[in-house]
């Protein structure tokens, strides 16, 4: 699960870039911080795929 923290912009943790996204925190305590809403879409479909390979 992922809590949305705040909605705007700053600098990607990801691409060390400025950009609109979203600050975040991970349910798991894995990452909290500011993603742009691409890495926010990549990391949570990474972390989906993974959830679906330790299912099988």
């Amino acid at each position: 699960m992922v809590t949305i923290e705040k909605v705007g912009s700053g600098v990607d943790a990801l691409t060390q870039k400025e950009a609109e996204g979203v600050h975040c925190q991970f349910a798991d305590g894995s990452f909290r911080g500011f993603l742009s809403w691409k890495s926010l879409r990549m990391l949570l479909t990474m972390r989906q795929q993974q959830d679906t390979k330790q299912e099988k």
